[in-house]
Protein backbone atom coordinates (compact mmCIF):
# COMPACT_ATOMS: atom_id res chain seq x y z
CA UNK A 1 0.00 0.00 0.00
CA UNK A 2 1.13 3.57 -0.71
CA UNK A 3 2.74 5.84 2.04
CA UNK A 4 0.00 8.11 2.88
CA UNK A 5 0.59 11.88 4.35
CA UNK A 6 1.13 12.92 7.86
CA UNK A 7 -0.99 9.71 9.10
CA UNK A 8 -1.09 8.97 12.77
CA UNK A 9 -2.57 6.07 14.29
CA UNK A 10 -6.53 5.91 16.10
CA UNK A 11 -7.75 2.39 18.29
CA UNK A 12 -9.48 0.77 15.20
CA UNK A 13 -8.53 3.27 12.19
CA UNK A 14 -6.19 5.36 10.91
CA UNK A 15 -6.95 9.34 10.56
CA UNK A 16 -5.28 12.21 9.21
CA UNK A 17 -5.76 15.67 10.48
CA UNK A 18 -4.70 18.45 7.42
CA UNK A 19 -2.47 21.10 8.64
CA UNK A 20 -5.53 24.11 8.09
CA UNK A 21 -8.34 24.83 10.32
CA UNK A 22 -10.57 25.27 7.30
CA UNK A 23 -10.20 21.28 6.62
CA UNK A 24 -12.24 19.84 8.80
CA UNK A 25 -12.50 16.42 7.49
CA UNK A 26 -10.64 12.92 8.38
CA UNK A 27 -9.37 10.42 6.39
CA UNK A 28 -10.01 7.01 7.60
CA UNK A 29 -9.41 3.18 6.66
CA UNK A 30 -12.90 1.68 5.47
CA UNK A 31 -13.70 -0.85 7.67
CA UNK A 32 -15.85 -2.73 4.90
CA UNK A 33 -13.20 -2.05 2.09
CA UNK A 34 -13.58 -2.71 -1.37
CA UNK A 35 -10.23 -3.04 -2.10
CA UNK A 36 -6.90 -3.04 -0.02
CA UNK A 37 -6.58 0.14 1.11
CA UNK A 38 -9.65 1.66 0.40
CA UNK A 39 -10.20 5.14 2.27
CA UNK A 40 -13.10 7.41 2.70
CA UNK A 41 -13.09 11.58 3.54
CA UNK A 42 -15.50 12.41 5.89
CA UNK A 43 -16.63 15.68 7.53
CA UNK A 44 -16.20 16.28 10.86
CA UNK A 45 -19.62 17.59 10.97
CA UNK A 46 -22.44 15.87 9.94
CA UNK A 47 -22.83 16.68 6.15
CA UNK A 48 -25.93 14.67 3.79
CA UNK A 49 -24.27 12.97 0.94
CA UNK A 50 -26.53 14.60 -0.96
CA UNK A 51 -24.62 17.99 0.04
CA UNK A 52 -22.68 19.48 -3.09
CA UNK A 53 -18.90 19.01 -2.83
CA UNK A 54 -17.32 22.48 -1.77
CA UNK A 55 -13.78 23.67 -2.07
CA UNK A 56 -12.70 22.09 0.93
CA UNK A 57 -13.79 18.88 -0.10
CA UNK A 58 -11.63 19.04 -3.11
CA UNK A 59 -8.87 20.49 -1.08
CA UNK A 60 -8.78 17.30 0.67
CA UNK A 61 -9.01 15.12 -1.99
CA UNK A 62 -5.92 17.22 -3.50
CA UNK A 63 -3.91 16.37 -0.56
CA UNK A 64 -4.72 12.63 -0.53
CA UNK A 65 -4.16 13.13 -4.59
CA UNK A 66 -0.58 14.79 -4.49
CA UNK A 67 1.17 11.98 -2.55
CA UNK A 68 -0.90 8.42 -3.63
CA UNK A 69 -2.00 8.34 -7.48
CA UNK A 70 -5.25 6.29 -6.99
CA UNK A 71 -8.74 7.19 -7.70
CA UNK A 72 -11.54 9.22 -6.13
CA UNK A 73 -15.11 8.68 -6.01
CA UNK A 74 -18.35 10.24 -5.16
CA UNK A 75 -21.98 8.34 -4.94
CA UNK A 76 -24.64 11.41 -4.99
CA UNK A 77 -27.30 9.70 -3.44
CA UNK A 78 -29.10 6.36 -2.46
CA UNK A 79 -29.57 5.91 -6.33
CA UNK A 80 -26.45 6.96 -7.06
CA UNK A 81 -24.77 3.43 -4.62
CA UNK A 82 -24.20 5.40 -1.67
CA UNK A 83 -24.97 3.14 1.65
CA UNK A 84 -24.54 5.99 3.84
CA UNK A 85 -26.76 9.38 5.01
CA UNK A 86 -23.42 11.02 6.39
CA UNK A 87 -21.03 12.83 3.42
CA UNK A 88 -17.91 10.91 2.26
CA UNK A 89 -15.56 11.09 -0.66
CA UNK A 90 -13.69 7.96 -1.35
CA UNK A 91 -10.20 6.98 -2.45
CA UNK A 92 -9.31 3.00 -3.76
CA UNK A 93 -5.88 2.63 -4.86
CA UNK A 94 -4.84 1.81 -8.55
CA UNK A 95 -4.69 -0.51 -10.11
CA UNK A 96 -8.31 -2.01 -10.21
CA UNK A 97 -8.05 -4.95 -11.62
CA UNK A 98 -4.83 -6.31 -11.89
CA UNK A 99 -5.61 -8.75 -15.01
CA UNK A 100 -6.36 -5.42 -16.93
CA UNK A 101 -3.57 -3.43 -19.01
CA UNK A 102 -4.90 -0.33 -18.08
CA UNK A 103 -4.79 0.85 -14.65
CA UNK A 104 -8.49 2.22 -15.06
CA UNK A 105 -10.11 -0.51 -16.89
CA UNK A 106 -12.38 1.78 -18.39
CA UNK A 107 -10.38 5.10 -19.02
CA UNK A 108 -9.80 5.24 -22.56
CA UNK A 109 -13.51 4.89 -23.42
CA UNK A 110 -14.16 7.84 -21.50
CA UNK A 111 -13.71 10.65 -23.85
CA UNK A 112 -14.57 8.80 -26.89
CA UNK A 113 -17.90 9.57 -27.08
CA UNK A 114 -18.79 6.12 -27.41
CA UNK A 115 -20.62 5.39 -24.23
CA UNK A 116 -24.32 5.04 -24.53
CA UNK A 117 -25.25 6.87 -21.17
CA UNK A 118 -25.35 10.84 -20.57
CA UNK A 119 -21.97 11.57 -18.75
CA UNK A 120 -19.52 14.81 -18.51
CA UNK A 121 -15.57 13.98 -19.11
CA UNK A 122 -13.07 16.35 -18.81
CA UNK A 123 -9.20 16.13 -19.13
CA UNK A 124 -7.09 18.22 -16.08
CA UNK A 125 -3.36 19.52 -16.46
CA UNK A 126 -2.25 18.50 -12.96
CA UNK A 127 -1.05 19.54 -10.61
CA UNK A 128 -4.58 21.14 -10.21
CA UNK A 129 -5.83 23.07 -7.53
CA UNK A 130 -8.78 22.76 -5.41
CA UNK A 131 -10.45 25.59 -6.99
CA UNK A 132 -9.78 24.68 -10.07
CA UNK A 133 -11.86 21.29 -9.35
CA UNK A 134 -14.46 22.46 -7.94
CA UNK A 135 -14.92 25.05 -11.16
CA UNK A 136 -14.83 21.47 -13.25
CA UNK A 137 -17.02 19.59 -11.38
CA UNK A 138 -20.02 21.63 -11.16
CA UNK A 139 -19.41 22.37 -14.72
CA UNK A 140 -19.56 19.28 -15.54
CA UNK A 141 -22.81 18.58 -13.30
CA UNK A 142 -24.27 21.56 -15.20
CA UNK A 143 -23.45 19.98 -18.73
CA UNK A 144 -25.47 16.81 -17.24
CA UNK A 145 -28.43 18.65 -16.55
CA UNK A 146 -27.88 18.91 -12.62
CA UNK A 147 -28.51 22.12 -10.70
CA UNK A 148 -27.70 23.19 -7.45
CA UNK A 149 -30.58 23.75 -5.61
CA UNK A 150 -30.27 26.04 -2.69
CA UNK A 151 -31.41 24.94 1.58
CA UNK A 152 -30.98 25.91 4.76
CA UNK A 153 -27.79 23.87 5.31
CA UNK A 154 -26.18 24.66 1.85
CA UNK A 155 -26.66 23.72 -1.61
CA UNK A 156 -27.73 20.29 -2.73
CA UNK A 157 -27.88 18.28 -5.79
CA UNK A 158 -31.25 18.28 -8.09
CA UNK A 159 -30.48 14.51 -9.07
CA UNK A 160 -28.43 11.80 -8.01
CA UNK A 161 -24.80 11.48 -9.79
CA UNK A 162 -21.42 9.79 -9.93
CA UNK A 163 -17.98 11.24 -9.59
CA UNK A 164 -15.11 9.90 -10.50
CA UNK A 165 -11.25 12.06 -10.21
CA UNK A 166 -8.06 10.76 -11.33
CA UNK A 167 -5.01 13.56 -11.55
CA UNK A 168 -5.49 13.98 -15.45
CA UNK A 169 -9.54 13.80 -15.74
CA UNK A 170 -12.58 13.97 -14.19
CA UNK A 171 -16.47 12.46 -14.97
CA UNK A 172 -19.62 13.10 -13.92
CA UNK A 173 -22.71 10.45 -14.66
CA UNK A 174 -26.50 11.09 -14.02
CA UNK A 175 -28.16 7.90 -12.37
CA UNK A 176 -31.39 6.63 -12.48
CA UNK A 177 -31.59 4.03 -10.16
CA UNK A 178 -29.23 2.06 -7.41
CA UNK A 179 -29.22 -1.34 -8.86
CA UNK A 180 -29.26 -3.44 -11.90
CA UNK A 181 -31.93 -6.22 -10.81
CA UNK A 182 -30.48 -7.14 -7.32
CA UNK A 183 -27.23 -6.34 -8.14
CA UNK A 184 -25.83 -2.65 -6.65
CA UNK A 185 -23.79 -0.44 -8.76
CA UNK A 186 -21.47 2.15 -7.90
CA UNK A 187 -19.67 4.82 -9.24
CA UNK A 188 -16.77 2.34 -9.89
CA UNK A 189 -19.02 0.29 -12.03
CA UNK A 190 -18.59 3.06 -14.44
CA UNK A 191 -14.66 3.21 -14.88
CA UNK A 192 -14.85 -0.82 -15.21
CA UNK A 193 -15.55 -2.35 -11.82
CA UNK A 194 -18.67 -3.90 -11.00
CA UNK A 195 -18.87 -5.62 -7.39
CA UNK A 196 -20.93 -8.70 -7.44
CA UNK A 197 -22.48 -10.96 -4.37
CA UNK A 198 -22.95 -14.07 -5.66
CA UNK A 199 -22.15 -16.66 -8.49
CA UNK A 200 -25.94 -16.65 -9.73
CA UNK A 201 -25.09 -12.46 -10.03
CA UNK A 202 -21.71 -13.01 -11.66
CA UNK A 203 -23.17 -14.95 -14.28
CA UNK A 204 -26.13 -12.56 -14.80
CA UNK A 205 -23.87 -9.89 -15.45
CA UNK A 206 -21.87 -12.30 -18.04
CA UNK A 207 -25.22 -12.98 -20.00
CA UNK A 208 -26.30 -9.25 -19.94
CA UNK A 209 -22.70 -8.12 -20.36
CA UNK A 210 -21.31 -4.90 -18.10
CA UNK A 211 -22.42 -2.02 -20.15
CA UNK A 212 -25.72 -3.32 -20.28
CA UNK A 213 -25.64 -3.27 -16.75
CA UNK A 214 -24.48 0.43 -16.57
CA UNK A 215 -26.95 1.67 -18.96
CA UNK A 216 -29.90 0.29 -16.60
CA UNK A 217 -28.76 2.47 -13.69
CA UNK A 218 -27.76 5.38 -16.06
CA UNK A 219 -29.41 8.07 -17.46
CA UNK A 220 -30.15 7.63 -21.32
CA UNK A 221 -27.78 9.75 -23.90
CA UNK A 222 -29.89 12.40 -25.31
CA UNK A 223 -27.71 15.20 -26.48
CA UNK A 224 -26.50 16.36 -22.91
CA UNK A 225 -23.54 15.84 -21.17
CA UNK A 226 -19.67 17.13 -22.40
CA UNK A 227 -16.46 16.08 -23.36
CA UNK A 228 -13.53 18.90 -22.91
CA UNK A 229 -9.96 19.41 -21.40
CA UNK A 230 -9.20 22.06 -19.13
CA UNK A 231 -5.70 24.21 -19.11
CA UNK A 232 -4.17 25.36 -16.17
CA UNK A 233 -6.62 27.90 -15.39
CA UNK A 234 -9.54 26.18 -15.11
CA UNK A 235 -11.08 26.62 -18.51
CA UNK A 236 -12.96 23.81 -19.79
CA UNK A 237 -12.15 23.39 -23.96
CA UNK A 238 -15.11 22.02 -25.75
CA UNK A 239 -14.30 18.70 -27.82
CA UNK A 240 -11.75 17.24 -25.98
CA UNK A 241 -9.95 14.52 -28.22
CA UNK A 242 -13.66 13.47 -30.05
CA UNK A 243 -14.06 16.93 -31.70
CA UNK A 244 -17.19 17.19 -29.56
CA UNK A 245 -18.90 18.88 -27.02
CA UNK A 246 -22.01 16.65 -26.45
CA UNK A 247 -21.92 12.99 -25.22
Amino acid sequence: MARWPRIRSATTTRTCSYPTSRLHIYILLNKFQLLAGHALLVPRRFERQERLLTVDDFAALVICLSEVDWLGFYNGGIEAGASQARQHLQLVPLPLAPESPDVVPMERLLSSCRLSFRHAFARIVPPATAPVLHAVYRELLNRCGISAVAGAEGEFQSAPYNLLVRRSWMLVVPRSRACFEPIPVNALGFVGSLFVRSQEDLERVRSVGPMHVLCAVAVPRDGTGASGAVDSAGNIADGGATGRDIA
